[in-house]
């Protein structure tokens, strides 16, 4: 072994071939950048996908709980008890879920309504932690609505007249739309930060919000109009929800659609979202066949394994960066057996075995894998720490969701691709130390060259 050791080191400190210098530096070089890309991009395709998770995560619960038919759900009460007596269950809430149009103005939008009671809504999702503007639990507390609406506002804020042309179902002491109504008077909403930028409202604004569950008449279909003031603002971090989600209390909007006590769902909380799906089984084993039971990964099973597959792709795309540049180990190791067939020759004269030529340049070859290898494991590594830290590259939000290049250094990704590159290092020079190898000694030693 020592003798192996020593050659192998003698030939990889003596090249007098510019040549092989020059392609034992490329191929270095080439499996030190493929290598960094290699794990830059798992790191990135990792981070993207834990951001994205925990962000679909926070925003809704770990498991949704439908009728199977998707109809309304009544007597939820009952079932509410059977949810939460589920082994693994944190917390539940009821919700109804509805599409309406906003109008503020002149402006319109179509907008997703979930109705939700807010503190049990804080706990099964993150949407208490995401007020940028008010308080969430107003939408369904008259003390905190008037607490955020006296200091965004002012005392005894009121709405105009002028301002109430539509009909107003909210008004709770039946004053006549050409008087001004008090804020306190009317339902509560939370809305994204999205939308509310491109409504332009904030914090007391009213809108009215217009719902397909109208009624025919003899001038035709009219839909139901009430006004809604805003008493919070979030932010998920889910554009989809921030620009196209709204939130009112649970008994707003039974009276507003017309469900009386129903609801659409029940959002559940585990003990932690990586047993969701067991818990979501234990759900449906317990309520039966009439209900369904989702966690969060079934929910958003196409867009995970959509990242899955293309991190798959980019795994088996870029790692022909490192194959090609094996290529070169390859020459290196094809050129030196041919410079020092004469070596080969005496050694193998003075007993050599096969194997042992075999290791010497085998050696030669690792060594080049090696070094481009921790090269690469250490550019990666510093440039992951420097895009976490710092936001180098910003994104548009709307599309990826985030507004940076997600990094997650990830342990295992670069002990994967340092394996995979030596391994393929190691393929790359066994042919040619093999075949010096079989090399006769008198072959060798005769050789001229």
């Amino acid at each position: 072994m020592k003798f192996e050791k020593f050659i192998s080191r003698k030939y990889r400190k003596n090249r007098h071939s510019a040549l092989v210098s020059f392609i034992s530096l490329t191929s270095i070089i080439g499996i030190m950048l493929g290598v960094a890309t290699l794990i830059m991009t798992i790191n990135v395709m990792s981070g993207f996908s834990n951001i994205l998770r925990d962000k679909i995560v926070g925003a809704n619960s770990h498991i949704i709980v439908n009728k199977a038919s998707m109809t309304l759900i009544p007597d939820w009460y009952y079932v509410q008890g059977d949810i939460e007596a589920v082994d693994g269950v944190k917390a539940v809430s009821p919700f109804i879920m509805s599409q309406s149009l906003v109008q503020y103005g002149n402006l319109f939008q179509g907008i997703s309504v979930r109705a939700v009671i807010a503190e049990e809504e804080v706990m099964v999702s993150n949407v208490g932690d995401s007020i940028i503007l008010g308080d969430f639990l107003a939408i369904d507390n008259y003390d905190k609505a008037k607490i955020v609406i006296d200091g965004f506002v002012g005392k005894n804020a009121t709405l105009g007249g002028g301002d109430t042309t539509l009909t107003n179902n909210a008004n709770a002491d039946g004053l006549p739309a050409s008087k001004p109504i008090s804020l306190l008077s009317l339902p509560t909403i939370a809305i994204g930060s999205v939308a509310a930028t491109n409504l332009g409202l904030g914090i007391g604004d009213v809108i009215e919000l217009l719902s397909p569950n109208g009624a025919s008449t003899p001038f035709g279909f009219v839909p139901k109009v009430q006004k809604f003031v805003v008493v919070a603002i979030f932010s998920s971090g889910v554009y989809e929800y921030d620009a196209a989600l709204l939130y009112m209390s649970l008994n707003s909007a039974q009276h507003f659609y017309g469900f009386n006590d129903q609801i659409s769902g029940f959002s559940v909380k585990t003990d932690s979202f990586k047993h969701a799906a067991q818990t979501a089984d234990a759900i449906n084993d317990k309520l039966g066949i009439i209900f369904s039971a989702k966690d969060w990964l079934s929910l958003n099973s196409s867009l995970f394994a959509a990242l899955k597959l293309e991190e798959a792709a980019m795994f088996l795309i870029l790692i022909i960066i490192i194959v090609v540049s094996s290529f070169n180990i390859a020459s290196v190791v094809a050129v030196t057996t041919r410079d020092k067939k004469r070596d080969i020759g005496i050694m193998k004269s003075m007993g050599a075995t096969d194997r042992s030529i075999t290791n010497i340049f085998l050696r030669l070859g690792f060594f080049l894998g090696l070094t481009g290898t921790i090269l690469g494991n250490i550019i990666a590594l510093v440039l992951s720490y420097i895009l976490g830290k710092y936001k180098i590259i910003e994104l548009s939000e709307s599309v990826y969701n985030v507004d940076t290049i997600p990094i997650q250094i990830i342990p295992s990704a670069f002990v994967i691709v340092s394996i995979s590159s030596l391994i393929i290092t190691l393929l790359a020079a066994y042919f040619p130390s093999k075949h010096a190898s079989k090399m006769e000694p008198l072959e060798g030693i005769r050789d001229d060259s």
